[in-house]
């Protein structure tokens, strides 16, 4: 998808070359916008929930079949499980405030027809439409009573944060058709894929596996403007003679940038003002040299140092024309400019490994904020006291591990459920704030099951039971980041699945400390 803007760009400029000037179209868009979501059926019935959408269109006409489009759009989404029989027990609604901003890529695949020449011609012409779009929603979500099955999925969806901004990516395709030089009417609909499943405010108690998107659809009234005045500088094109640059109308229309009153295209100097005599160039010092070719414009100098005079203004022993700072004396080895101290910490910059942060001496200039002999830069826990064995941070105790490492015999679960029992939220809790003292350590979190049941409901169950653990910490407030989860399900058994207490010790999460890649406890 991300290719489909470079394609209509490159078939819009080989289509034609015989583009005629440029224009500028500006459109209203009545129609209406519709979900495919978690409370809609994936089929035509999505059409149900169709509501009113308006949009405003503005595009630069690129040539005569391709040109950029940037348009505001809003409107309305809904979803109403009672709309759709396989959907009515749950009773959820949603309804979403919408306001896109995009920019599209398109393609007029017969709009090289509409000129011949200048002669305009009425065309009937399809076209595409591709590009980037930002899209702010705030789904409102009624979960109506829920179900007892999905009652923790709805929950999930209930804390979700589901206002925002978001990217999307608009395709479409309509027709046009026009009613005379300036107006057009077309049809279009494009629907946008937005890479979330939060569009409608339902995502885990709906259908978390696929992404929600929308569309906006309806009837295109257009304007377009004609550049009769191409360079708008006043001066029509049939009488101005640079019809593609702006210009002054006592030069006829060509530009004169430097007000010399010479044509920029007869002007040796056109940045600068200056004589006929000259070729339009200046001598602003008078010294005989022009001040393209003087580099000292302003002070009258000699034509052996182009145009400068000699002088150290500083009195560093370094002339002006080599000193990079000709007004503050400084070093010859720093080129004539003093050294300076960006973090006023008594420590020159070209001696500071921290030049722009206020350090210490004896640190070369860096700071260590926790007073562990470990600077900042070159410190993983830079606000916690620790180690320089463990990159600056604290050691963990042999009974912390111990406390990870032997967590799975103490987390319990209602039974061929993913709820976690009262009993275990001590463990978790002691997890939690190992987790929180040792900021270095990621956490994985693997799930196991015994072998009986089905392998895929076990490897499920398994995955979910990680997955509340992973919740648990995240409430607790340990960033997603450092959290990871799986399920491998009956694999991996450490004990017989023959026997009732083989099958209990199968039934089991483990919990493991990383760092940089590397293992630190190994749960069994």
């Amino acid at each position: 998808m991300k290719h489909l803007f470079s394609l209509l760009l490159f078939i819009g400029i080989i289509t034609t070359s015989d583009a005629q000037d440029h224009k500028w179209e500006f459109g209203l868009l009545l129609g209406g916008s519709n979900i495919g979501g978690d409370l809609i059926d994936p089929d035509l019935s999505t059409f149900k929930e169709t509501n009113f959408a308006i949009g405003l269109q503005a595009k630069k006409i690129i040539n005569k079949t391709f040109g950029i489009r940037l348009g505001y759009y809003t409107g309305t989404l809904t979803g109403e499980d009672r709309n759709f029989e396989r959907l009515s027990y749950r009773g959820f609604s949603s309804s979403t405030p919408l306001h896109e901003f995009s920019g599209m890529a398109e393609w007029d695949i017969l709009g090289h027809k509409r000129y011949k020449g200048e002669q305009f011609k009425k065309t009937f012409s399809p076209y595409i439409l591709g590009g980037l779009g930002l899209t702010h929603f705030n789904p409102k979500v009624d979960f109506g009573n829920g179900t007892a099955s999905n009652s923790e999925m709805v929950a999930v969806d209930q804390a979700a944060d589901v206002s925002t901004f978001r990217v999307v990516v608009p395709v479409g395709a309509g027709v046009k058709m026009d009613l005379n030089p300036q107006w057009s009417l077309g049809l279009e609909y494009a629907f946008r894929i937005t890479f979330s499943d939060y569009l409608d405010g339902v995502s885990m108690s709906g259908n978390p596996d696929k992404n929600d998107w929308y569309g906006i659809g309806g009837l295109n009234l257009n304007y377009r403007m004609s550049k009769r005045d191409t360079d708008k500088d006043g001066v029509a094109d049939a009488q101005d003679e640079c019809p593609e640059e702006y210009g002054i109308l006592s030069l006829n229309g060509c530009p004169d940038g430097d007000m010399d009153g010479i044509a920029d295209a007869e002007d040796n100097c056109p940045a600068l003002a200056g004589i006929a005599l000259y070729g339009g160039c200046p001598d602003t010092d008078g010294d005989g040299i022009l001040d393209p070719y003087d580099d000292c414009p302003e002070t009258s100098g000699l034509r052996e140092r182009s145009g400068c005079p000699i002088f150290d203004g500083d009195s560093d022993g370094i002339e002006d024309e080599d000193d990079p700072c000709p007004t503050v004396a400084g070093p010859a080895d720093n080129q004539g400019c003093p050294y300076p101290d960006t973090d006023q910490d008594g420590i020159l910059d070209k001696d500071d490994l921290c030049p722009t942060i206020a350090g210490l001496k004896d640190m070369d200039g860096c700071p260590d904020s926790d007073g562990d002999g470990i600077v900042d830069i070159k410190d993983d826990c830079p606000k916690i006291l620790g180690t320089l064995s463990n990159k600056g941070c604290p050691e963990i105790s042999a009974k912390e591990v111990e406390a990870v490492t032997f967590a799975t015999q103490s987390v319990q679960f209602e039974t061929a459920k993913y709820v976690l029992k009262a009993s275990s939220h001590a463990t978790l809790n002691e997890i939690a704030e190992i987790l929180e003292k040792y900021p270095q350590y990621d956490l994985m979190i693997k799930g196991y099951t015994d072998d009986r049941g089905d392998r895929v409901a076990n490897r499920k169950l398994s995955e979910n039971r990680a997955f509340a653990c992973m919740q648990y910490f995240s409430a607790k407030g340990i960033t997603a980041r450092r959290l990871s989860y799986k399920g491998f399900g009956e694999s991996d058994p450490i004990a017989s699945n023959s026997t009732a207490k083989g099958r209990s010790q199968n039934r089991r999460v483990t919990f493991e400390l990383v760092m940089d890649d590397k293992v630190i406890t190994s749960g069994r």
